[in-house]
């Protein structure tokens, strides 16, 4: 119940069902990184609604609904275009995607 972060359970949030009787699930993928692979995460709330936060490389799809509410995939309204100008010396450059 509550709040479950990769931060915090690692890659064993993907062990056990997540469930909450009374209270929403809120699920943070995106402030760590995921090993690659594919995986299964199965959510269960009676009463209450589930957020999912992703980091914008991850793909996924969905199996099921809830019997009483909406579904909806919340993306960026408009695309971000950023234009890197790099004048490096001595050491690299690394862009993470999160």
């Amino acid at each position: 119940m509550g709040f479950h972060s990769i931060s915090y359970a690692g890659m064993k949030i993907f062990d056990a069902p997540i469930e909450s009787t009374i209270g929403g699930i809120e699920v943070d993928l995106a402030s760590a990184p995921i090993t690659p692979g594919e995986y299964r995460l199965e959510l269960d709330a009676t009463i209450g609604g589930i957020e999912i936060y992703l980091p914008s490389y991850v793909t996924f799809t969905i199996e099921g609904s809830a019997a009483i509410g909406g579904q909806d995939v919340h993306e960026p309204d408009k695309p971000i275009s950023i234009h890197f100008v790099i004048d490096g010396g001595v050491g690299g450059l690394d862009i993470y995607r999160l």
